[in-house]
């Protein structure tokens, strides 16, 4: 089962229900996010910080499990052993019981998602139970140097959300930016602030390589306690303006004020 979307993405542009069709849309922007290694951004709790509202990231886990429980419902075969039928002299090909011509499809594409990620669509899951799930997809599929890189960049997170709170560095509603982050993880690696870092503009490079998870890019974290006292990352929301130039620039798309996934500078959905 390999983490690749772009067979499904060639069959999309066949399908006219856009409904499904939009779906499957974000169904491959999850899949491509977990091919580049961006798990940030599929994280069950990312948002994206749009005129001060968090707003879920149209493609992360948590959304994209309700769409495939919607596609299934709507799409299912009721009954098997019916074969589709074929009517008049068109040769119209008609499905009974409710089932359509995409119901394959959509049948093999929601089975797929829940074998990768059914143990992760939670919204409670929590980042450290998240973390030892997503790097499992990685090295299930031999995927090694993935699964390392994932791991120490989920990881560095985490120390640094846990070295924040040792400090005090704990902000309101439990919160904190990816300013406060990024200065505690240069101490912690003892290196000098990139320029790069000090730039208006976020480096593609650098968010790549840091798994989704760039602090330039991070609004801020949410911090939770667990039972005996443990911390755990609840929620991630990233700066909309920076993180609409990073998708631009690497997939050609970005969110609108509304939430919605669309073709970068164009104004239709996606």
């Amino acid at each position: 089962m390999n983490l690749d979307e772009r067979l499904l993405e060639k069959l999309i542009k066949r399908i006219e229900d856009e409904d499904l069709k939009k779906s499957l849309r974000l169904y491959c922007l999850l899949i491509k996010c977990i091919r580049l290694g961006l798990v940030g951004l599929v994280y069950p709790q990312s948002y994206i910080m749009i005129n001060e509202e968090e707003k879920p990231i149209p493609f992360n886990i948590s959304n994209i499990n309700s769409l495939m429980e919607k596609l299934e419902e709507r799409h299912k075969v009721k009954d098997y052993s019916v074969k589709p039928i074929v009517n008049g002299e068109d040769k119209i090909v008609e499905y009974p019981m409710g089932a359509s011509i995409w119901s394959p499809i959509v049948k093999a594409v929601t089975t797929i998602f829940n074998k990768l990620f059914g143990k992760t669509t939670s919204e409670s899951i929590g980042f450290e139970k998240f973390k030892s799930e997503i790097i499992g997809v990685y090295k299930q599929r031999g995927l090694i140097d993935k699964y390392y890189l994932i791991s120490d960049e989920l990881g560095t997170l985490i120390d640094c959300v846990k070295e924040c709170v040792e400090r005090g560095l704990l902000g309101e509603n439990g919160r904190i930016s990816g300013e406060i982050l990024f200065k505690v993880w240069s101490e912690k690696k003892k290196v000098s602030m990139a320029e790069e870092e000090k730039s208006e503009k976020p480096s593609l490079r650098n968010f790549i390589a840091h798994a989704g998870l760039s602090f330039k890019v991070i609004e801020y974290v949410k911090v939770e306690y667990k039972n005996k006292g443990e911390i755990d990352i609840k929620q991630i929301a990233y700066k909309h303006k920076q993180l609409n130039e990073l998708l631009g620039d690497l997939l050609n798309i970005e969110v609108n004020e509304a939430g919605e996934v669309i073709k970068r500078r164009r104004t239709r959905k996606y």
